[in-house]
């Protein structure tokens, strides 16, 4: 028998860079001096709390490519970790760097004539050798939310982990930085030293914050998370605790949950049950899966901590059911689903006058979108019966589907890919959307992380882990023909790693709702997944259509997508993306991942320093409508980032057969320095937009403010909305923009044809100004021309 084979080495690529001799001094002289000044902090920090904590010499060293470990220790260097830029930070020993200025140098020196190579020259990978900065150590939450002057807090101070071999050189840390914390007031509380990961949780002075921060052994300090789900106290929750729950007015607007049924006697449930049906053949409206009645839960109330914590249920909505899912989640075997989602919504609409919104929390993990494909059926279907119930102003909302198998939660997500959150929600093909998610014209909702702690957090840890990042299950886009998908997201949820289970779904860290089986039970259960996130939406769309009962579904589109907002703080490298000032492929990752945002209800609606303007019209074929946007000179010159954002939503024929699956497409502009005539002028001289061209006349072009995202990517959709991000005050200000909204007739020629359309334009800005009066004393009717046709 022959041995083993031998297990081959790991490849390092090249450096991305060979430097010249003249670049190799440069750089060694560059990188001795900061190897001094990193040794002369060390030394610094040494002498302030060496009696207590031996500081240790941790630094990183930035990178064009990875970097060979053995090459690191040869330097007497010892990788602790590594990020997503092959940046690499390293622990030394040596106190003096001997090794490792050593090499620098000889890396420096000049080639001799019998030497082809620089000597090390796997250093060519370097690019830079710093101190941490204390800045890089602050985590997510306590960016959010710092300490306050003379502030003593709970903080979770992780340190880097040298490896099981340095165990008690790291336990004498903990007890060093506690000394520290007890001559000041605080105290190291609890700690926990595990194979990879060691963190202290401590009651940390706000004077002492940043001392803590600049130790060496410290890789990150946040505040913890929050507080988990007590699953015991929720489901212990009694009916007597309750009380009546009343029903909701009658003319409250009502939702339509197509699903696996629902348990009409749930108490939190059965007074705003309007009506439940089964388009399943046997089989009753009553949910034998649970999912349905989860689902109806988050759509009725939205967020249940709130009405949990006051013990008060006040519904104000109506929730109706169809059911066309078995207990397996299995549509019937016998009928097509777009037959039973046919019927349904002709049953539904026709009986109840004050459904506004359809909410499919299904979908069919086979078929997963990938570009170039033509519309899935049932996707197809949802925009036809969108279409053909337009004057019904019906709203359908669907989740993007889920990253996951029913045995773990993970049938694509094992541990080895979980790994690489978030960058597998983008490079991985069977991350993307599925049918019917990819509906044209209902909102696609993906989800995002409540931040919640595991409640088994010794042993498992959340992979997102962070308010408002993106679930770890989610999944992304882009949609037919490139649509910007999903539309929106939502809190849905996170998954844990446990250790010995590998990705586990966790009912601690999911979104509290309505339990199937109540009697036995209890009242609640956790679930998480973009099933939720759907409903949360459902449920924001309903109740602004409770305030705006004679809106249209593209008005309500409009509002919710212009209220959204893609959250500031992200996980790398999405953290890095801004929309202003970075590459298209780059937005375009943002937004396959958040769509437009988080939506609020709040910011749906004008306040002192946001203000709303709406309209809502018809528009022919190839015709344009010019708005006069008045903007105050005081909102140029505010300080901070002001937003003028413009969101544009539609309700076009569809056509799954063809290539444009759009029947009519439309985008619009925004220019300055320009008047209406010559608006008018230069747009009557235009022919009919090419699907590809951006439709501005060339003498225009100068005058068009660019706006983010792109139009080309944004008109691709039918929901698009896209924003002048003001960082300064222009060096022109034009106190009355003017926008031009555009509509083209694709494979759509009926002359006749007239497209609906609503639209949103939203002013923000930090300064408290009363920007409301000065633009509703200058507000015009808005003019409108038709283009030249061809021939």
């Amino acid at each position: 028998m022959e041995g083993l084979p031998r297990k081959k080495r790991k490849a390092y690529p090249k450096p991305r860079k060979v430097r010249s001799d003249a670049e190799r001094k440069t750089f060694g002289k560059k990188a001795l001096d900061e190897s001094e000044k990193i040794i002369e902090d060390f030394s610094k920090w040494k002498s302030k709390y060496g009696d207590k904590i031996d500081p240790k010499l941790i630094f990183k060293i930035e990178a064009n490519s990875p970097i060979n470990e053995n090459d690191l220790g040869r330097m007497g260097l010892k990788i602790l970790g590594v990020d997503y830029k092959d940046a690499v930070v390293v622990f030394a020993d040596d106190e003096h760097l001997t090794a490792f200025k050593r090499m620098i140098e000889e890396y420096a020196n000049e080639i001799p004539p019998d030497q082809e190579n620089a000597k090390h020259a796997f250093i060519h990978a370097f690019e830079d050798i710093r101190k941490i900065a204390p800045g890089e150590k602050i985590g997510v939450r306590l960016r959010k939310e710092p300490l306050k002057d003379e502030d003593i807090a709970i903080l979770d101070i992780e340190l880097w982990h040298l490896g099981r071999e340095y165990r008690e050189q790291m336990l004498s840390w903990k007890d060093g930085i506690d000394r520290i914390l007890k001559e000041n007031g605080g105290e190291v509380t609890d700690f926990y030293l595990g194979r990879a990961l060691f963190i202290i949780r401590a009651k940390v002075p706000s004077t002492l914050l940043y001392d803590i921060l600049n130790l060496p052994q410290v890789a990150r300090v946040d505040r913890p998370p929050k507080t988990t789900l007590d699953l015991a106290k929720i489901k212990g929750i009694s009916l007597d605790e309750i009380g009546e729950i009343p029903s909701p007015e009658d003319d409250a607007p009502g939702i339509l949950i197509v699903d696996s049924g629902i348990t009409s006697g749930h108490p939190l449930l059965k007074s705003a049950i309007g009506d439940a049906q089964s388009y399943l053949d046997g089989k009753s409206p009553v949910d034998e899966n649970s999912h349905g009645t989860a689902v109806a839960g988050v759509a009725l109330y939205g967020d249940l901590r709130e009405y949990i914590k006051e013990k008060k249920f006040n519904p104000e909505l109506w929730i109706y059911s169809a059911r066309v899912c078995d207990e397996n989640g299995e549509y019937d075997k016998e009928k097509l689903p777009e037959t039973q989602l046919d019927e349904a919504i002709k049953y539904f609409v026709e009986h109840y006058e004050n459904i506004r919104v359809v909410n499919l929390s299904i979908g069919d993990p086979e078929k997963i979108y990938h570009p170039e494909d033509y519309q899935y059926r049932l996707a197809a279907v949802i925009d036809e019966l969108a279409l053909e119930y337009g004057d019904n102003n019906i709203l359908f909302v669907v989740s993007a589907g889920n990253y996951e198998d029913s045995r773990t939660g993970v049938e694509y997500l094992d541990e080895e890919t979980a790994s690489r959150y978030p960058a597998y929600l983008l490079d991985d093909p069977n991350a993307k959307v599925i049918d019917p998610a990819t509906s044209a014209l209902a909102l696609t909702v993906g989800s995002l992380s409540l931040e919640q702690g595991s409640a088994n957090r010794w042993f498992a840890s959340p992979l997102a882990g962070f308010e408002e990042f993106p679930s770890p299950f989610t999944r992304t886009g882009p949609g037919v023909n490139g649509m910007i998908k999903p539309d929106l997201v939502e809190f849905g949820g996170d998954l844990t790693s446990e250790k010995g289970s590998g990705i586990v779904t966790d009912p601690s860290i999911g979104v509290i709702t309505t339990e199937k089986n109540f009697l036995t039970e209890g009242l609640f259960r956790v679930e998480d997944g973009t099933s939720f996130s759907a409903a949360k939406v459902s449920h924001l769309a309903a109740k602004l259509w409770r305030e705006l009962p004679d809106a249209t579904s593209n008005l309500i589109k409009a509002l919710l997508v212009a209220s959204a907002k893609i959250p500031d703080i992200r996980p790398p490298p999405l953290d890095s993306i801004d929309l202003k000032g970075s590459a298209k492929e780059d937005q375009s990752k943002l937004l396959n991942i958040y769509g437009y945002g988080h939506p609020s209800l709040d910011r749906a609606f004008s306040i002192q320093n946001r203000v709303l303007l709406i309209d809502e019209r018809e528009i022919n074929l190839d015709d344009i409508v010019i708005y006069e946007i008045p903007v105050p000179v005081e909102f140029y010159r505010g300080s901070g980032r002001r937003t003028i954002s413009i969101t544009l939503a539609f309700d076009p024929p569809t056509r799954m057969t063809r290539k444009q699956y759009l029947g009519v497409t439309m985008e619009f502009h925004l220019f300055r320095g320009v008047d209406v005539e010559q608006i008018k002028q230069r747009y009557a001289k235009m022919e009919t937009f090419d699907t590809e061209e951006e439709g501005v006349p060339p003498l225009l072009r100068s005058n068009e403010i660019s706006l983010v995202p792109g139009v080309t990517l944004a008109k691709k959709g039918t929901v698009q909305k896209r924003m002048w991000l003001i960082d300064r005050t222009p060096d022109y200000i034009d106190e009355s923009l003017k926008l031009v909204v555009i509509c083209s007739g694709k494979w759509m020629i009926d002359e006749e044809y007239k497209q609906r359309y609503a639209v949103v334009v939203t002013m923000e800005q930090r300064d408290m100004i009363e920007l409301y009066n000065k633009i509703k004393e200058r507000l015009r009717i808005p003019e409108r021309v038709r283009i030249r046709p061809l021939g």
